[in-house]
């Protein structure tokens, strides 16, 4: 197992000598995914794990491990970035980067527990991973954090997710949770009116989707719970905002050694890619022919800051609870990811937000998708050491063409 790693330590550090903000700190992939006491967990049939490195945005891998507890074949859901556009969908040459300032590394925050019993809904245990970190500068931009939620045992009826975060106006020197109520609490057709929006040309109907909390899905084994959040600041936001519809998180999503991979049920996102079309769904099937599933619902959450309130400690950690908010319509595209990106395969996903909702600062917005266990594999052994030196010969070659590529381009 040691060359494995060892691998994935050369590869990465050949990723970060390559040029740009954001290639540098883009996860490299280990040739296997094996869960890790201090940032994995496993629950029933699935596998997943985020990173505590500093260096690299956030991100959280995932795959089908059977009665493992490891991978040959996974996928990684990366931050890549945020951006502002005219359009719901990043068609090339509309959208608008946010810049990722210097300062913004010191944002980076993570959190992972296994001891969950506190903030448990029902019988069971959980695995709680988040990170995040900030993007644009500090006068003006978005904290962009992701959570999981994985089930070890029982049932847990989620009706919250908490997100660890850091505050630009202490310079990021502090670490808060923000505790985001997921499901409706009052009555649903008042939340419905409050709901209704004015989109650019029209009045929008509220999402049908909006789930209350007696109905609220079950975590368990064999289930993620995967969200994003985030919130906006700085007196300048407003004004760099101007003139843009929507904000849009970026998102890499990667396979290492899988099989095959669809889009809507199209192989490779055939005729959805580039093209605009809504994600409703991504199956990945392994190489062993184990699959997963991420699914999107068509609603997402948003909200005021100030409607927040601190509750109590968390984690040894400040804790904001954001109860109040509207649901409105999200979309949800693919496009094509080039080779920088994604080592092996890959798509970029782009979750569209209305700025009618986030166009001030103290705003937040909140997703929540599903990835569910799918086709169980065959039974397997241990990887065998042929197959890790072959591993490790084509990853230290790439490493090595990376690091010659590097010493090239330097002046």
């Amino acid at each position: 197992m040691q060359n494995f790693f060892l691998a994935s330590v050369l590869l990465q550090a050949a990723a970060q000598s390559q040029p740009g903000s954001w290639a540098r700190r883009l996860a490299a992939p280990a040739a296997l995914f094996q869960v890790s006491e201090s940032y994995g967990a496993k629950g029933g049939p699935l596998c997943g794990a985020t990173s505590h490195d500093k260096n690299v945005t956030p991100l959280l891998q995932v795959c089908h491990c059977g009665d493992a507890n490891w991978c040959a074949s996974y996928a990684s859901v990366q931050l890549l970035g945020m951006a502002t556009s005219k359009l719901s969908w990043a068609k090339a040459g509309s959208i608008k980067e946010l810049p990722l300032s210097p300062q913004m590394w010191q944002s980076r925050r993570f959190l992972f527990s296994r001891d969950s019993a506190t903030h448990s809904q029902g019988p069971g245990s959980y695995t709680v991973m988040s990170d995040g970190m900030g993007v644009g500068k500090l006068s003006s931009g978005v904290y962009a954090g992701m959570t999981g939620y994985l089930s070890q045992s029982g049932s847990v009826q989620l009706g919250v997710a908490d997100f660890v975060t850091a505050m630009p106006n202490t310079a990021f020197m502090t670490t808060e949770i923000c505790r985001i109520g997921i499901c409706v609490l009052g009555d649903v057709e008042e939340i419905r009116e409050l709901s209704k929006t004015r989109s650019a040309n029209e009045i929008e109907a509220p999402p049908e989707e909006m789930p209350t909390c007696a109905k609220a899905n079950a975590l368990q084994p064999g289930r993620l719970k995967f969200s994003f959040y985030g919130y906006t600041w700085g007196d300048n936001w407003a004004d760099d905002v101007s003139g843009e519809n929507y904000l849009l998180l970026r998102l890499k999503l990667c396979f290492t050694g899988i099989g095959g991979w669809s889009v809507n049920g199209a192989p490779s996102g055939t005729e959805i890619l580039d093209r605009g079309v809504n994600v409703s769904s991504i199956e990945v099937r392994q190489s062993d022919g184990a699959t997963f599933i991420y699914r999107f619902p068509k609603f997402y959450q948003a909200g005021q800051h100030l409607n927040c309130s601190f509750a109590d400690l968390t984690w040894n950690l400040p804790k904001w609870e954001c109860m109040h908010a509207v649901y409105r319509h999200v979309r949800v595209t693919a496009s094509s990811a080039s080779g920088e990106l994604c080592l092996q395969e890959g798509l970029i996903l782009t979750i569209a937000f209305d700025l009618q909702d986030l166009k001030t600062k103290d705003m937040w917005y909140f997703y929540g998708l599903d990835v569910n266990s799918g086709q169980a594999k065959a039974s397997r052994a241990a990887p065998r050491c042929g197959a890790v030196n072959a591993w490790l010969v084509l990853l230290v070659i790439v490493a090595a063409a990376a690091e010659h590529v590097a010493s090239t381009a330097s002046p």
